[in-house]
């Protein structure tokens, strides 16, 4: 296995250095790569073209099932679109997405990536342990990622049960739940686990921040007896100070 895998990313590898990584077809020109970037003319494709093409720039390997793959609608390009590698992990899942299919790390170390649908009727039949875990803030420096991901995030002063259930009636107005659907749930009064895709946990991370923020008790303001009283102190702390210094003066 090890060897196949390592053919597989030298082939990949050797693809890119070329600089075609999927030849021009009847709907579109060259698939092209070089080290600026990868370039995807005008025109129709399939998302077995995209992934193949991701998975040459990217130096991947996507494990998909062919007929899965081609049953899915094709896209078209109006414009040519130049990406680098950020930009072509972006596009790659943004398209996945919107055709119910997700990239899950089988090896996320050495580039290995399982293709699976989400628009199944029933979770168990999408692989969930493999959905990674990423760090709130590993979410938020790639919040454009439209990748599966679970998540946990810490509060300090809102109730996190009273939050995930807020959470999941808003949540709950936009479709019943599947992989990729957003779903909060509370493991205590101060924790909530998020599932969903990365940009839209990215924003439910910052929207949860900042309720936390505005609801962390403020200071008493001290009262206008006090605050007069805190300026006669400074005064009489500034007439000692002048007292002394003209003492000094006259000695």
């Amino acid at each position: 296995m090890r060897a196949l895998l390592l053919l597989l990313t030298m082939t990949t590898a050797a693809l890119a250095q070329r600089g075609t990584v999927v030849e021009a077809t009847v709907r579109h020109g060259d698939i092209v790569t070089t080290r600026a970037g990868l370039t995807l003319p005008a025109g129709e494709f399939t998302i077995g073209e995209m992934l193949e093409a991701c998975a040459g720039y990217l130096c991947r390997n996507y494990l998909y099932d062919p007929e899965l793959v081609d049953g899915r609608r094709p896209f078209r390009l109006q414009r040519e679109l130049s990406l680098d590698a950020v930009g072509a992990e972006e596009v790659l899942y943004a398209l996945l997405a919107s055709r119910d299919l997700a990239a899950l790390p089988l090896d996320d170390l050495r580039g290995v990536y399982q293709v699976v649908p989400i628009d199944v009727a029933l979770p168990s039949n999408v692989p969930m342990a493999t959905i990674p875990w990423r760090t709130p803030n590993d979410i938020l420096r790639r919040r454009n990622l439209r990748e599966l991901v679970l998540t946990v995030v810490t509060l300090e002063h809102v109730d996190a049960e009273r939050a995930a259930a807020a959470l999941r009636g808003h949540f709950a107005m936009a479709r019943a739940w599947r992989p990729g659907a957003p779903l909060a749930t509370a493991t205590d009064a101060r924790s909530i686990i998020l599932h969903g895709y990365g940009d839209q946990v990215a924003r439910t991370i910052l929207a949860l921040r900042e309720l936390d923020r505005i609801s962390a008790p403020q200071p008493p303001k001290p009262s206008l007896d006090a605050a007069v009283l805190q300026r006669l102190e400074a005064l009489e702390r500034e007439v000692q100070r002048l007292k002394n210094e003209l003492a000094r003066r006259n000695r």
